[in-house]
């Protein structure tokens, strides 16, 4: 089975301002689901772990328990449920690429925003998707192309209502 992780963008309003808010799927289940799934459960915990391993910092990041409900700190069998502010995002793409091209997950990556897909994470070709891990040895690279195109997008979304308006 292909493991895979879809993270999605949206924008909200919170007291007039726009914000942003990324949730994420594991195998197509999504993070409030997952306690019907326990392949998709297993992984989604597996990932977390292994992704944080190689974060900075949880700035952002909301988890809930195995039962979809949103807990106040991550704990050993938590899951990532999402990532609030799009500073956090942008740091937080770093660990979720990481984790999936970690030896131990090997996962696709996909993000969505405004209608697009952007496959960040894939099967390293040597051509679009190159290896993330200096020793070569994992089998998931990324398309830094996607991550630019990605980039390109998110860096035109409005910050706050204000910008909306121009």
């Amino acid at each position: 089975m292909t493991r895979k992780v879809d993270a999605y963008i949206q924008e909200y309003y919170n007291n007039g301002e726009i914000e942003y808010n990324m949730w994420m799927h594991y195998n197509g289940v999504d993070f409030a689901f997952l306690h019907r799934n326990e392949e998709a459960a297993l992984f989604a915990q597996y990932y977390k772990r292994k992704m944080l391993s190689s974060s900075l910092s949880k700035d952002g990041m909301s988890f809930t328990d195995t039962h979809g409900q949103t807990i106040s700190s991550e704990s050993y069998d938590s899951l990532l449920a999402g990532i609030k502010g799009l500073e956090n995002i942008d740091k937080g793409l770093i660990s979720l690429i990481g984790g999936c091209a970690n030896l131990d997950i090997q996962s696709d990556l996909t993000i969505h925003l405004n209608g697009e897909e952007y496959p960040i994470v894939r099967n390293v070709n040597g051509e679009n998707y190159k290896s993330y891990d200096a020793c070569g040895f994992s089998k998931k690279g990324v398309s830094f192309e996607e991550l630019a195109k990605l980039d390109q997008q998110i860096s035109q979304l409005p910050r706050s209502t204000k910008d909306k308006r121009k």
